[in-house]
């Protein structure tokens, strides 16, 4: 009869029946302990979870499910997703459009040092011009702070400020430097802009010419993260398609 027995640590010999039931009181037990299985629901519900499914519903245009889960990821003060609430907000996409919303999450995301959010804030800001001069100086401080970060949309930006003197004053040399950081990136307006305005254009191969000190600054500046683009693109392209 030994031979149908399992000998377990400390408790001598136990019959398989007994067993049986020693393991079913350790099932109940685990089953009915608090947070016994916590660790796999918070896996499933972590916030790069519910911001790739966010994604995934706007690559399928379910818009009104993107918010549903964006707005849980702004409940958890998630930056990337605040940002895409404010493109939603901003472009009327899966909720009624409102700017002031839009602004409010863009501040939220800005705030926490998110580079796309500090630029989609300063263009919004410079666009809607509720408050001309207090709209206008922080418009353009998010922007500055987006160029500097990085952001190919807000140099350019900042570029045409620089050199138009309308809301900035004038610094060819400062309008050359963001310029020149968008064009290295890709931007043919602002290598445009830097071929063909004269003032930039002589500003620019000063610039070049002081060497290692206009190369330092904002070499290794990238987005904040990878994707972003194509999520804007899309929301542009049904934003126009929307509008028909």
């Amino acid at each position: 009869m030994q031979s149908y027995q399992y000998r377990v640590r400390d408790c001598g010999n136990v019959a398989w029946g007994g067993r049986v039931r020693a393991m079913a009181l350790v099932v109940l037990l685990f089953v009915a302990t608090p947070g016994a299985c916590a660790e796999p629901a918070k896996r499933s519900s972590s916030g790069e979870g519910r911001f790739q499914a966010a994604c995934s519903a706007l690559k399928k245009k379910q818009y009104k499910k993107a918010v549903h889960t964006l707005l849980k990821l702004d409940q958890a003060n998630d930056g990337k997703g605040q940002t895409v609430l404010g493109l939603l907000h901003e472009k009327g996409l899966g909720v009624k459009q409102d700017f002031s919303k839009a602004l409010a999450y863009y501040r939220k995301a800005a705030k926490q040092g998110i580079p796309e959010a500090e630029s989609n804030l300063g263009h919004l800001l410079l666009r809607l011009k509720r408050d001309v001069v207090q709209d206008t100086k922080e418009g353009i401080d998010w922007l500055e702070r987006a160029a500097n970060h990085g952001i190919l949309e807000a140099q350019v930006t900042m570029g045409k400020l620089l050199n138009e003197g309308r809301r900035l004053p004038i610094n060819n040399s400062k309008a050359a430097y963001y310029l020149h950081r968008a064009a290295q990136r890709g931007s043919r307006e602002a290598q445009r802009m830097l071929d063909d305005i004269p003032q930039l254009r002589e500003a620019h191969q000063a610039l070049l010419q002081g060497g290692a000190q206009y190369q330092t600054g904002m070499e290794n500046l990238t987005r904040s993260w990878v994707g972003y683009a194509d999520i804007v693109n899309n929301l542009n392209t049904a934003s126009s398609y929307s509008r028909k």
